[in-house]
């Protein structure tokens, strides 16, 4: 993490909204979740995607700054093999655009961008994830997934 590249970010970009820009939900067809006796696994996902600038023209010029951000659930029956489809029981998947306008003339570089999308789109996306995937798992009958307060995926150190 780059804390100057942040904080140079987190100066220029003032945040507008978070919206829901894409979501996938699925159940496997023999998968009762109200009358099952399954052991599932919850299995979490959750990544940066990318970002992109876009130009407003009205009287002046406003340049917004969207952020991609994916996150999903999935139920696995663990005494199904993992290598078979009919492991997943259920999914939820979403993607999240989160804008933020570029004060003034500011021009942050790519790495600026890049940083701020990996460190800190994920804690203002968070809590928009938290209540759709609430609420999903409620209109789908699941019981409703605990969610961490914080993911990040496991990195593959190398020795």
């Amino acid at each position: 993490m780059n804390k100057e590249l942040l904080q140079e970010a987190g100066e220029a970009l003032t945040p507008i909204g978070i919206y829901l820009r894409d979501a996938n939900i699925s159940m496997h067809p023999n998968f009762h979740p109200q009358h099952s006796s399954s052991e599932l696994q919850v299995q979490y996902k959750a990544k940066p995607l990318s970002w992109y600038k876009v130009q407003e023209h009205d009287c002046e010029e406003v340049n917004i700054v969207s952020f991609l951000f994916e996150a999903g659930v999935r139920l696995v029956d663990e005494t199904v093999d993992d290598k078979d489809n009919d492991a997943v029981q259920a999914e939820i998947l979403a993607v999240f655009v989160s804008e933020y306008q570029l004060k003034g003339t500011s021009d942050l570089g790519d790495d600026a961008m890049s940083e701020f999308l990996n460190c800190n789109v994920r804690f203002h996306v968070w809590p928009f994830w938290r209540e759709y995937l609430q609420s999903t798992c409620t209109r789908m009958g699941l019981p409703v997934i605990p969610l961490p307060h914080y993911f990040r995926p496991k990195e593959n150190k190398k020795s």
